[in-house]
């Protein structure tokens, strides 16, 4: 009895743990497009940034 208990727990914290897993590497994913996203923003505004400092200088 003691067995098919713990064979019944191994398995349901093996599933679980690989549960926690995909969504831990799912979630990395979506942080890392986000950084992505978020450095490209930057850089478009540094860009607009420079243009309008480059305009003031020739004005």
């Amino acid at each position: 009895m003691t067995r098919k208990m713990f064979a019944v727990c191994a398995i349901l914290a093996l599933t679980s743990s690989c549960k926690n897993y995909e969504s831990n590497a799912e979630l990395k994913n979506q942080v890392e497009e986000f950084l992505d996203t978020k450095e490209i923003v930057q850089n478009i505004v540094e860009d607009s940034r420079l243009e309008e400092i480059e305009k003031k200088i020739k004005n």
